[in-house]
């Protein structure tokens, strides 16, 4: 994937002054965006806390953190940033991101509008047999209880399912009586 810088406002969320402009190198694989320290200290801000991070070359360090105040496209939030090291590149990263409802188009080498995930959005289709979505569990009679639940995001859909194909392995080897039908979907209601 081309890298690509994308251009961030960056100001004290406590502070009066106007914030500063900022060409961030747009990282998916870094969690938090991580700035020059002196570029945050200029701005009035010090760390808060501390981040154990993991660098590249495999070295673990604890990095400061604070909450900055970030405008992309005139939007304006409140987002986590790592105190980085005085000579690093701003990094924008995953979280922000995400924050901003912000996906990564590499072939524009921009940012573009995402839609966000929600597990509450979740669909049940209590007709179809669970076997088209778990194909590799034993599930004999267990197969007519369990839905398939099908989820906007890959990630949610991932999770649930391994969910469901344990709750499907626990009741396979046995027959579901009619009393007992309820009390399973109760079960998965609960997960869901």
């Amino acid at each position: 994937m081309r890298t690509f810088s994308y251009p961030v406002r960056i100001a004290n969320p406590r502070g009066d002054a106007g914030g500063t402009e900022v060409k961030c190198l747009v990282d998916t694989g870094a969690m938090y965006t991580c700035l020059p320290s002196p570029m945050l200290e200029a701005l009035g801000l010090s760390p808060q806390w501390r981040v154990p991070i993991k660098l590249a070359d495999g070295r673990q360090d604890a990095w400061g953190a604070i909450e900055i105040l970030m405008t992309i496209d005139g939007r304006s939030l409140h987002t986590t940033c790592l105190f980085g090291l005085p000579d690093g590149l701003p990094l924008l990263g995953a979280v922000s991101l995400e924050q901003f409802a912000l996906a990564v188009d590499p072939l524009a080498r921009t940012l573009v509008p995402t839609t966000v995930p929600m597990a509450c959005g979740l669909r049940l289709d209590l007709k179809q047999p669970a076997t088209s979505v778990l194909p590799q569990a034993p599930l004999h009679h267990a197969a007519r209880v369990i839905p398939v639940v099908r989820a906007e995001h890959p990630r949610v859909h991932h999770r649930l399912r391994r969910r469901i194909e344990h709750l499907v392995l626990e009741l396979a080897p046995r027959k579901l009586g009619p009393d007992e039908i309820p009390d399973q979907l109760d079960e998965l209601d609960a997960i869901v």
